[in-house]
């Protein structure tokens, strides 16, 4: 573990900002935390419990709601047993749900570059 104190919170906020998935993950677990979660965590549904009334997890302008988390946190990777493979577990749901974020924009800009508008009027030459 790295020696920080209070004053180094800063620096470790910078360092976060490279990636800022991991600023979800230690959002999550410090949820957890606050919530009293007792490790192993079983299920997708106590994972969600996470994201609050508010139904999402927000931090440096990421986020990710239940639907995400039910559909990216893959059932392999239960039971989570502390908070560094909760802190994984979350990193990962983001991670896919960044990639499936990025495959859905190449799709709509293939679809934009190559296929004609339905409303564009076709002329013969």
């Amino acid at each position: 573990m790295i020696p920080l104190t209070p004053e180094d919170f800063e620096a470790m906020d910078t360092a976060l900002a490279l990636v800022p998935e991991l600023r979800l993950a230690a959002l999550a677990v410090s949820r957890a935390r606050c919530l009293g979660f007792r490790y192993p965590i079983r299920s997708t549904r106590t994972v969600a419990e996470l994201l609050g009334e508010e139904g999402r997890l927000s931090a440096g302008g990421h986020d990710i709601d239940r639907a995400e988390i039910r559909r990216y946190l893959v059932p392999g990777e239960l039971p989570i047993e502390n908070e560094g493979a909760l802190a994984t577990v979350v990193y990962h749901a983001l991670q896919r749900c960044r990639q499936r974020q990025q495959l859905e924009r190449a799709l709509r800009t293939f679809d934009e570059a190559l296929l004609p508008d339905p409303d564009t009027e076709v002329t013969s030459p």
